[in-house]
């Protein structure tokens, strides 16, 4: 007792009569937060969420390196024929003005891309689009345009490639610079694509223009995110504020809360930019979460002061004011940290992925949290005499109804655990249909832009996005060997086997049309030529540039493109290892080093990589946060009972997903590792106050009633706050954002129903055992 009292001397000491030199503290790190916070980068690029030493990334940025982008922003419109003179003259006008943009390397389309002819006993490569755009008045203007269509049509460079087989979709490819490190560059580029569209309106005729690609999406998510944290923030702010009123009754202690949870959110984004972070998909959920968060230690302070006023002013009448925020201090330091602690230990255990961001996100809001700690008993103790002036005449709803809830929850006990054990079954069956699938463009409503773009070309215009096939020879010239050439083609001939592939173009492409065009367009000679001294003779020919972007100067590695509509890990990651193990056949023996790679690739891989880092997090959190019980309770019965209301939340929420359909992505995968620090709060207080009132010689049954009077208070009060604030994310636009928001608050929903009623059900089950004669 001694020991505590010589604490609470240096506390007082240390702090409270420190105030003017906490005030400046506080003030500084602010000052110096808010600058940190300003400076935070917002990067739109997947790019940036794999590991820059991952070798997947490294081989990429060398494959774009060569052949250039692979990821390029289609700008796509639908009418009755695109191949009408004031179509053409409209795609070759936005051709030149998207050509403009700095950071654009060229702009594919009808009005670009080459064509390759027959000419005599050769060929020539020329576009595929005169000078001057005929019109159909004249008979040689008509001939002229059936013959473009006849060529467009009938080449596999351009159908199914920049204008659907029915001539009633076209896009124009817009390809950028490499840009590895500029993670802006994307969110530019796409800015002046959009500004170049609306100020080139299509003519009537041209159906609204659609855009759609990787830096699309890249783009919409950091959009999203920023609009709703500009959003969110305050509503949630407001929100969590007109609560805290309603449960406290008194404006000093909801203005304290408030300015710590204020704070707490700027130092912990100040934080993020400290360690190198920025603004990112998944860093974008710290601010909510932190606001949230950050409430629960003053929530249970002021709660604590106000329930204890009374009763410490009868027994110490004479008690001055720094007593009882003394006394308040005294029971809540311990408990309080322990559950920031525990909270920062769940967020923690987000470091040990690969994933810069989540890694980023794990160590902000694990500084986060203890933070806020310092910031509660530090900084906020300072107001604390301001709050209990001012609610000596505030009446506390639910006192009466707590009052009465410890014993009622005795009464029911067992109908609470079987309840329980009801709920443990189907959530259990629930999770059996769990299922693990990352669709970027699925975050997004259907009704939005960017969906709406990708879902336009996927449909008529074979798919936004692709599969790219690395072929790399140990020697210069393998792909000017037919033999080589025809494995290549076998390739081709399984791929388009695949439903999941509509559209595949490569080197081999090229060599057929030029076998083609040489033998006087005759179809039966689109094939690859059998001498490797002809395949050398048409490129000597060939003074075209198109090609480039499929073989490299040495004729030494090649490209495949493999278009394709879908976007779910969950079928394209299955999709990739057969296609990998076919090449493994296909170019076994040799030489060729085959490989899939791309965008496309890189971040479904990333996908399943951040899937597999969080279900590591989460074992590694529940084994350190759980283990804790066992350390601070003292008692390895108690800590059993203590472990078991903070995985109900957990599996509450994963047989939810999985009962509703939600999967296991990249923004869902993070909730359960963060739920482990949120969930263990309550229960961390509930069992330390139940365990110190044993200590004093009452029986379990009266520990529990009187726990539940003197927690429950500010346990439900914590709760609902958390739930309003993670609740109103519902409404956002971004489904990330608004699932997030959803499971965040089900799983405090569960954590205080499982921490006020499940966890007194079977504490008092050691009073039945007392009871009835059981050992202890």
């Amino acid at each position: 007792m001694q020991k505590k009292n010589r604490w609470l001397d240096i506390y007082s000491r240390w702090v409270l009569d420190k105030k003017w030199l906490w005030f400046l503290i506080v003030i500084l790190i602010s000052i110096y937060a808010s600058v940190l916070t300003v400076r935070l980068p917002v990067v739109t690029s997947i790019d940036s969420l794999v590991p820059k030493k991952d070798p997947a990334r490294i081989f990429y940025q060398k494959f774009r390196g060569q052949f250039g982008a692979d990821d390029g922003i289609a700008v796509a419109f639908k009418c009755k024929d695109c191949l009408k003179p004031f179509v053409l003259r409209y795609i070759r006008h936005l051709t030149k003005k998207l050509e403009e943009i700095k950071g654009v390397s060229d702009v594919l389309s009808l009005s670009s891309v080459e064509d390759i002819v027959g000419e005599g006993d050769a060929f020539i490569v020329e576009p595929l689009l005169p000078d001057k755009i005929p019109e159909p008045k004249t008979p040689k203007g008509k001939k002229e345009l059936r013959w473009i269509k006849k060529r467009a049509l009938s080449n596999p460079l351009i159908v199914g490639n920049l204008i659907s087989p029915d001539a009633k979709s076209t896009l124009l490819l817009v390809r950028t610079t490499q840009h590895f490190e500029d993670y802006d560059f994307d969110a530019r580029v796409v800015k002046e694509i959009k500004k170049v569209l609306k100020e080139n309106p299509p003519p009537k005729g041209i159906s609204p223009l659609h855009i759609a690609g990787w830096p699309v999406t890249d783009v919409a998510m950091a959009k999203a995110m920023n609009r709703d944290m500009a959003l969110f923030i305050p509503i949630t702010a407001i929100l969590m504020g007109l609560m805290l009123y309603w449960f406290l009754r008194a404006i000093p202690a909801v203005v304290v809360i408030m300015m710590t949870m204020g704070l707490s959110l700027l130092w912990t984004v100040g934080s993020l930019t400290l360690i190198g972070g920025a603004l990112s998909p998944l860093t974008s959920i710290l601010p909510p979460l932190i606001m949230a968060l950050s409430l629960a230690d003053g929530i249970h302070v002021c709660a604590r002061l106000l329930g204890v006023r009374k009763r410490f002013h009868k027994e110490f009448p004479n008690a001055s004011q720094r007593d009882l925020i003394l006394q308040v201090i005294k029971e809540l330091w311990w408990p309080c940290f322990l559950t920031s602690f525990t909270t920062a230990v769940g967020f923690a255990s987000l470091a040990l992925s690969d994933i810069p961001s989540i890694r980023h996100f794990g160590i902000a809001a694990a500084m986060g949290m203890m933070l806020e700690y310092c910031l509660t008993f530090l900084f906020l103790p300072h107001f604390l005499g301001w709050v209990e002036v001012a609610s000596r005449v505030a009446k506390v709803p639910l006192d009466s109804f707590i009052e009465g809830m410890g014993n009622l929850v005795l009464k029911v006990r067992y109908w609470v655990l079987f309840i329980t054990a009801i709920f443990s079954i189907v959530s259990l069956i629930g999770c059996k249909y769990l299922r693990v699938d990352t669709n970027l463009l699925a975050y997004f409503r259907a009704s939005s832009p960017v969906r709406k773009g990708a879902s336009f070309v996927d449909k008529n215009l074979g798919g936004v996005d692709t599969l790219e096939i690395s072929l790399k020879a140990k020697e210069p010239n393998a792909f000017l060997n037919p033999h080589i050439l025809n494995r290549v083609e076998e390739l081709e001939s399984w791929l388009k086997k695949r439903p999941e592939i509509t559209k595949i173009i490569d080197f081999n492409d090229f060599i057929k049309l030029m076998n083609q065009a040489f033998h006087s367009n005759e179809k039966e000679y689109y094939r690859i030529p059998k001498s490797k001294r002809l395949i050398a003779q048409y490129l000597l020919i060939y003074d075209g540039s198109e090609m480039n972007h499929f073989i490299d100067q040495d004729y030494q590695w090649m490209r495949v493109s493999a278009r394709t509509p879908y976007h779910s890990t969950r079928i394209l990651m299955p999709l990739i290892r057969e296609i990998q193990n076919e090449l493994d056949i296909i170019f076994k023996d040799t030489g060729i080093s085959a490989k899939v790679t791309g965008k496309t690739y890189l971040t479904q891989k990333m996908s399943v990589d951040i899937v597999n880092s969080q279900i590591e997090s989460l074992a590694s959190a529940m084994i350190i946060v759980l283990g804790l019980f066992f350390f601070v309770l003292r008692s390895f019965w108690l800590g059993i009972i203590a472990i078991i209301p903070n995985i109900l939340p957990i599996i509450g929420n994963l047989g939810l997903m999985g009962l509703v359909g939600i999967p296991i992505n990249t923004a869902t995968a993070i909730i359960s590792a963060v739920a482990i620090g949120i969930a263990v709060d309550d229960t961390i207080h509930f069992t330390i106050h139940y365990s110190r009132f044993r200590q004093q010689g009452h029986s379990v049954f009266e520990a529990i009633a009187h726990t539940w009077t003197t927690k429950g208070l500010a346990a439900i009060a914590t709760s609902v706050v958390l739930i309003g604030g993670f609740g109103i994310l519902i409404f956002s636009d971004f489904i990330p954002t608004a699932e997030f928001g959803f499971l965040c608050a089900l799983i405090m929903f569960v954590a205080l129903l499982a921490d006020l009623f499940v966890l007194p059900a079977l504490l008092a089950l050691r009073g039945d055992r007392k009871s009835t004669g059981g050992r202890s």
